[in-house]
């Protein structure tokens, strides 16, 4: 079990199962829950894993099955269910949901030129005549690339002084800007090649921040957090996880520039809202988010047309959210951060989990992780 052993005391463990009528926060279902007959299963699982801290959830209409255990800091915090951490780029379907709920309320234009919302202009200086979209931006097919020097700086001390958003932005995507080179750029039409990009997501967000003049956290709070009911956001507060590396010691502290593309901070009881209100929506009942927008986010874009390099796993895209067949979901990663959402609109199904380590550190760890999931199934 490698570090974790010696806490292992202080875990809490839920899983369970209940049938039930109608739709409820994964939190509130637990809390309701009988013992299911995997706990053992799971809490074997996941004591054998190297997670610092872990929660799961899985749920339809019928029922769900929820795990939180081990902690969110090493001396005194155990990790649950409402334990916040940052999630990647899960955080990246917000982005989405705000495009489609601009999109179906005539705010914004999904295949306009973003030079005409931006207060300079974005072109691939390879096809310097062809204009980049929201649209291609969403389905990173817009020929940005996230060049690796330029994107690690994006990452900051908390308190440091550093470039705000528009000026990181500026910086790389505009001719003469200290970030700027054209390999900034794929060779590669705007439209035609997928390409994923952090970048691209945070210009999208940007967008929206100078179409409504507000910044794109506000926008999110009052139009998607807030209504659903959810204590995330993209600042962090006190008990917030701490995350961890493979030997154990903590992950510096640090805040991302280009926050949008994958600096919200959220729980399993987070997102479990989340989907369950996308999936509400999908299904045409009562959600807290419209119809018309969520059915936009997870309308496949590509058809047909599908890009060069989009990988084979990848059947179609949404608005920034990933097609796997019948699923639909995004995974996250950072330093000390992985997260994966997935739901099967067909089936009603939702199912998401969270840890304080990046799972990429290691082989075995992320076995482990992988293994967590398919229990969720």
């Amino acid at each position: 079990m490698q570090y974790l052993s010696k806490w292992v005391t202080m875990a809490c463990l839920i899983i369970a199962g209940v049938a039930s009528a109608s739709w409820g926060a994964a939190d509130d279902i637990c809390r309701l829950a009988k013992q299911d007959d995997r706990q053992t299963q799971f809490a074997a699982a996941y004591q054998a894993s190297a997670l610092p801290g872990y929660c799961g959830v899985r749920f339809t209409q019928q029922g769900a099955s929820c795990f939180a255990g081990g902690f969110a800091k090493q001396t005194d915090a155990a990790y649950t269910l409402d334990t916040r951490q940052p999630i990647g780029s899960v955080s990246k379907t917000f982005i989405g949901l705000a495009l489609a709920q601009l999109s179906v309320s005539d705010g914004i234009d999904l295949d306009a030129p973003i030079d005409g919302y931006l207060p300079w202009q974005v072109r691939n200086p390879k096809f310097p005549h062809i204009a980049i979209t929201l649209r291609q931006l969403a389905t990173h097919t817009s020929s940005i690339r996230d060049r690796s020097a330029a994107y690690r700086q994006s990452y900051v001390a908390p308190a440091s002084a550093s470039l705000t958003l528009a000026e990181y932005l500026k910086s790389y995507l505009v001719h003469k800007g200290k970030l700027y080179q054209n390999g900034n750029f794929i060779k590669a039409m705007p439209g035609t090649q997928y390409e994923y990009s952090n970048i691209g997501a945070a210009l999208a967000a940007y967008v929206i921040e100078v179409k409504l003049g507000m910044p794109f956290d506000a926008y999110v709070q009052a139009k998607i957090l807030s209504p659903i009911g959810m204590q995330a956001s993209f600042l962090p507060k006190p008990g917030d996880a701490v995350l961890y590396k493979k030997n154990g010691e903590a992950v510096p502290p640090y805040r991302l520039i280009t926050y949008p593309d994958g600096g919200l901070i959220a729980s399993c009881s987070d997102l479990s809202r989340y989907l369950q209100a996308v999936l509400e929506a999908k299904a045409g009942r009562a959600s807290s988010l419209a119809a018309k927008a969520v059915q936009l986010m997870l309308t496949p874009q590509f058809g047909a047309k599908r890009p060069a390099k989009l990988p084979e796993k990848i059947t179609d895209h949404g608005l920034f959210w990933e097609q796997r067949g019948e699923k639909w979901g995004h995974t996250g990663s950072d330093p000390g951060v992985t997260a994966l959402i997935a739901i099967d609109p067909a089936k009603g199904l939702a199912r998401m989990q969270l840890t304080n380590i990046d799972i990429e550190e290691s082989d075995a760890i992320t076995e482990q992780f992988i293994g967590l999931w398919k229990l969720l199934e």
